[in-house]
Parts: structure tokens; sequence; C-alpha cells
């Protein structure tokens, strides 16, 4: 695998990085991965000025594979952004997220969520996120077997989350 990354930093309140590499799958798990070529593209931007953050990535993935005749189905496009509100030790934030894979699967995820530094190096995190899917996860379900065989297709769901971040 062979790669290149460019990172800028301006004076630590904004940072920009961009990455791309590709690589030979060896090795894998996934007998029907290995010797395909992979690449990846990643951008990203972080904005962190006196009480405001931002944070932005987009991705693209391409995978020389082929499975259940469609040789895009491992590809994938996506992007999120952040913007959160510093109020002492809590953070306040929305988030969007999307992704597209070369199946035709698309996803969207609308995220509501909050961040309290309550001691150094340890922080609480709780997240209300909604689910958008417009994929038919019925069929996906169907050649995979399983868990979702009988969601419906174009599912929306709700997620909640929370968690304790720790530093060592």
């Amino acid at each position: 695998m062979g790669g290149l990354t460019i990172r800028a930093d301006w004076a630590d309140i904004v940072q920009f990085q961009a990455t791309s590499y590709s690589g030979t799958m060896e090795n894998s798990v996934a007998t029907i991965m290995n010797g395909k070529e992979h690449k990846a593209t990643l951008v990203g931007i972080k904005a962190d000025w006196e009480n405001v953050v931002a944070y932005a990535e987009w991705a693209k993935v391409k995978m020389d594979v082929t499975a259940m005749g469609n040789p895009n189905i491992m590809n994938s496009d996506a992007w999120y952004t952040t913007l959160g509100y510093r109020f002492g030790s809590v953070l306040p934030y929305v988030s969007y997220e999307n992704l597209e894979q070369g199946d035709g699967d698309k996803q969207h995820i609308t995220t509501l969520g909050a961040r309290w530094d309550f001691m150094k190096n340890v922080a609480f995190k709780a997240a209300v996120s909604k689910i958008e899917s417009d994929s038919d996860l019925s069929v996906a379900a169907m050649n995979r077997g399983g868990l979702f065989e009988s969601l419906p297709s174009q599912t929306d769901t709700m997620y909640i989350g929370i968690g304790v971040d720790l530093v060592f």
C-alpha cells in the first residue's frame, strides 16, 4: 500500500487534511478481496474558534471487487458535517451524515448530541440519531440472511447512544 497525506494547521484554530492511498488486499478473511486493488481519498477540515466547533469530512472508497454480479458493490461515497457550540465543559452539537454505496444503498443520519468533559481526560457523551435508509434492506437480508430479514425497504430508525470516553 502507498499513499500521501497533506496536513495544514492555522494557529490551532483551523486544521485541514487530505489523504489518498491505494494498495492490494492480501490475506483478507473475505477471499473474494485477495489480490484486489483498494483506493481511498479523504478530505477533512476542523475549526475550533472560541466556543464554535465545526467539522466536515468527505471520503471516496473504490474496491476492485465484484459480488452478486455488481462490480461497484464495495465502492462508497460518504461525507458528514458537524456544528457545535461550547458552553464551558458542555458541547451540544448537530451532525448530518450521508453514505452512498455502489449497490445503490443510501443512508442519511441526523444527530443531536452533547459532550460533557466532567473530569480531566473523561467525557460523557449522549446522542439521538435519526437514520434514514433508501436501501432495500429486505433484499439485502435475503442475500445475507440473519437478523434484519423482516425489515421493509426504506427503513427509518431512531438510535440513542450514551458513552464515556477515557483518555489514558
